[in-house]
């Protein structure tokens, strides 16, 4: 999988903006069943203290080491799936279940088909992202038209408006902006056919975007990574994306290691277009530079998998320094097996997929309005289904499977809709 991933030439994974992941609103949502029947082990509730006993700063969460299992489908990302035979399965079932049956059984529901843009298939968040989204419509009876925008802004406009000409009711994509796409989102809004987000931080000019708090994300590794080096503190490289969520976790990291002992004595900008091979020379020419560097970070995952590896490599030669980046995705998992990658937040962005379906199909079957712009969505009795949690070599979960969230989005959802009469 991991080869698979860095097999994408430098062009397409230009326009991995994804992090995959990145306001405030509360809206209630609708959900569907049927997306696939899994199990699962997983904990009743993350640890707050380290592996080895020592407390963590206040706000920042240790993952359980418990799993989740993947989603069905194709792509090599394929998205969390209920957690089955779980504590938080149970409860999330009970809650989509309430929440449902306090809005009512839905007669005869529509079943529009809608249109998927792509950013980039064939890597781990995009399909993580693509995956979710249909077997989410899949669940709700809607059928999902599909295009790949292959990471070209030229192909994501041929795309959109395929989409539209082909008179899908609705386009969902994940971390494509607005203004890359100026003649689709002009020609949908024309046409009265909503454009929804998932998954990442996005700018105006969409209908609905549900994303996760980036700014949080950042402030929360920043926290483990000051507290990783510990009072001496040491000096770091700090290596950007140009995309909105990455910008936002950086800045973070800026503003935390104000006063303190950790020093950012090299920066970069990772160029989208030299990705793999442009952030590997950067590591190893900033190792060379600065010997007795204690810590990368990485605002890019994509980009701190590709620089893990240097750092991992020299560490043969002694002791390296602590990589920090984002999502404990499979292809993560293998490199912090390996010690090429220290800690990272995880958050399950994907269930911001099902968010903007549970949204779509509330607007479809109810004409509830589209909630906007939002990375802290909270729905009756489950609240907020975004967890923020740090993982380590020690916590991984099992092979095969996903960091577990604190709560079972997918299962609130699959019960939610099944009691409205939405899906089966």
């Amino acid at each position: 999988m991991f080869k698979r991933y860095y097999a994408a030439t430098a062009g397409l994974l230009c326009a991995a903006v994804l992090a995959a992941g990145c306001g405030s609103s509360s809206n209630s949502s609708t959900t569907s069943t049927s997306a696939a029947s899994a199990t699962t082990t997983t904990s009743t509730s993350a640890a707050t203290t380290s592996a080895s006993g020592s407390s963590l700063p206040a706000g920042v969460v240790l993952a359980s080491g418990q799993g989740a299992p993947y989603l069905p489908g194709p792509g090599v990302g394929k998205g969390i799936g209920p957690m089955v035979g779980t504590a938080e399965g149970a409860k999330a079932t009970a809650w989509g279940t309430a929440a449902g049956k306090a809005l009512g059984v839905v007669s005869n529901p529509p079943h529009p088909t809608v249109g998927y843009l792509d950013i980039l298939g064939g890597i781990e968040s995009a399909d993580r992202a693509a995956n979710s989204v249909r077997q989410a419509l899949k669940a709700v009876g809607y059928k999902m038209d599909y295009c790949n925008g292959a990471g070209d802004p030229t192909k994501w406009v041929t795309c959109g408006n395929s989409l539209l000409a082909q008179g899908v009711k609705a386009i969902l994509l994940t971390g494509i902006d607005p203004s890359s796409i100026p003649a689709v989102v002009s020609s949908a809004k024309a046409k009265n056919v909503p454009i929804l987000d998932c998954c990442g931080l996005v700018g105006p000019g969409f209908n609905t975007a549900l994303y996760p708090n980036e700014p949080l994300s950042g402030q929360i590794l920043a926290k483990a990574l000051i507290a990783k080096l510990g009072s001496a503190g040491g000096d770091i490289a700090v290596a950007n994306y140009p995309a909105p969520w990455a910008t936002a976790r950086t800045a973070q990291l800026s503003t935390s290691i104000k006063g303190t002992s950790v020093k950012a004595v090299a920066t970069s900008t990772t160029d989208p277009t030299n990705l793999v091979q442009g952030t590997q020379k950067w590591v190893s020419d900033t190792l060379t530079a600065n010997p007795s560097l204690k810590a990368f970070w990485f605002a890019f995952d994509s980009a701190g998998q590709a620089g893990g590896q240097v750092v991992a490599s020299k560490a043969q030669s002694g002791s390296a320094p602590d990589v920090f980046t984002f999502h404990a995705d499979p292809s993560t998992q293998v490199l912090m097996h390996k010690g090429a990658i220290t800690e990272v937040v995880d958050v399950n962005y994907d269930i911001t997929a099902w968010e903007v379906v549970n949204a779509l199909v509330e607007y479809e079957a109810r004409h509830t309005p589209l909630p906007g712009y939002s990375d802290n969505t909270s729905y009756p009795g489950i609240g907020n289904p975004l967890s923020y949690q740090i993982v380590t070599k020690s916590n991984l979960p099992p092979a095969g499977q996903y960091v577990a969230p604190q709560k079972d989005g997918v299962s609130y959802f699959l019960a939610k809709w099944k009691a409205e009469g939405l899906g089966s």
